[in-house]
């Protein structure tokens, strides 16, 4: 009761027009919870551009690391002779006849049938295994066969 006294005449002290003055504590409120908003809105926009960059750094890191990749196949600094066509080109014609037996091997024949697999052909250094690549490329496959081929040589 004495607190109620209190306000009420703490109440009495200031003047009617000051009081109309001040601002609604709910108006104060809502705009304080609308300029949040706004602070919410322009952080979340800096996180998306932050979260963007982030994947772009990574992307480009990835070029790089790709790019160092690709460098490591290239022998040459001229980009002609370092081509799969130049590395090929480097590798002696057949002798007329050889090969043949190849492409009449029954594995070599099950492996034509397929939709797709790999054909790996082994054998020691010398034994013509850059020469039949070679000629499988050229001439003893369909044009529609995708091809990877790798020539190592000294």
């Amino acid at each position: 009761m004495v607190a109620a006294a209190y306000a009420k005449d703490l109440l009495r002290q200031i003047p009617p027009n000051k009081v109309k003055a001040e601002r609604r504590i709910g108006d104060i409120l809502s705009e304080i919870a609308e300029e949040h908003r706004d602070v919410a809105r322009e952080y979340y926009n800096i996180a998306k551009e932050q979260l963007q960059a982030q994947k772009d750094l990574a992307k480009a890191k990835l070029s790089e690391k790709e790019q160092e990749c690709h460098q490591l196949f290239y022998l040459t600094t001229s980009s002609k002779d370092s081509t799969y066509e130049g590395y090929k080109e480097q590798v002696e014609e057949r002798v007329k006849g050889i090969c043949l037996w190849f492409l009449k091997h029954k594995h070599f024949q099950r492996w034509l049938k397929q939709d797709s697999g790999p054909l790996l052909v082994t054998a020691d250094p010398g034994c013509g295994k850059s020469v039949l690549a070679k000629y499988l490329i050229d001439h003893g496959l369909p044009q529609s066969t995708t091809i990877c081929y790798f020539f190592f040589k000294d």
